[in-house]
């Protein structure tokens, strides 16, 4: 979760021109209160979103300077992909939406190699050419469902 609510901030230090934030545990980053950090680190970035602009402003991303609409249409991605990390540490069905796995795994299929690696996502995990929306975009983000 720390790593979702970091995403979050460095979303808002884009739109607000400032540097990126601090990386750091994810138990540090989500502190004592994770679902209270989460809930107020969303409420930030919804306002600064909200500003006029804001999704044309520029700043440094996973893949060096982007605007903040690139960023976004990555992000769902991620959080898509946590969520499911969550649900299997939890011992949890993580019921990812069929749409959101699609165009996850059409993002990915894209992308290619560019976000893997160090820091982002490892290789793709082999899987059926017939295979469900979520199994594939699972397995594009280098997840073994």
């Amino acid at each position: 979760l720390g790593h979702v609510i970091w995403g979050m901030r460095n979303i808002a230090a884009m739109v607000l021109d400032e540097p990126r934030p601090a990386e750091g545990p994810e138990a540090d980053i989500a502190g004592p209160e994770p679902a209270a950090t989460w809930q107020l680190t969303l409420g930030s970035v919804i306002e600064v979103l909200d500003r006029p602009g804001s999704l044309h402003r520029t700043g440094d991303g996973p893949w060096g300077q982007m605007t903040v609409s690139s960023f976004l249409g990555f992000y769902p991605s991620d959080v898509l992909a946590h969520t499911w990390d969550l649900a299997q540490v939890g011992g949890l069905d993580a019921h990812l939406p069929v749409d959101w796995c699609g165009r996850g795994a059409d993002g990915l299929a894209a992308a290619g190699d560019a976000v893997r690696g160090a820091g982002m996502l490892g290789p793709v995990v082999e899987h059926a050419d017939d295979a469900d929306p979520a199994t594939r975009f699972l397995s594009l983000s280098g997840r073994r469902p």
